[in-house]
């Protein structure tokens, strides 16, 4: 029984190590495809098997320097508070 549990073991890591290859590649190919309908102004793209569309949102935040950033946003932050009110 030892055996079969530890071949399980192996062959459950070979699968879940094929599905993050397979989830990296969906998500290589879903940026491709954002940055392409982006880039030529495309709101949607339809084909037969599947529809994407790209809505304008709020820009992202990236913190390069954390200490140049004022203390009362990092405060919260550190605190673990989500901004919302009880």
């Amino acid at each position: 029984m030892l055996v079969l549990a530890n071949g399980l073991k192996g062959r459950i890591a070979e699968i879940e190590d094929r599905l993050k290859r397979l989830q990296d590649r969906a998500a290589k190919r879903r940026q491709i495809v954002k940055d392409t309908m982006v880039e030529l102004d495309l709101k949607k793209l339809t084909a037969p098997d599947f529809t994407a569309s790209v809505r304008p949102g709020m820009p992202s935040l990236l913190v390069l320097v954390r200490r140049r950033c004022p203390a009362s946003t990092g405060s919260r932050a550190s605190r673990g508070s989500t901004g919302r009110s009880s």
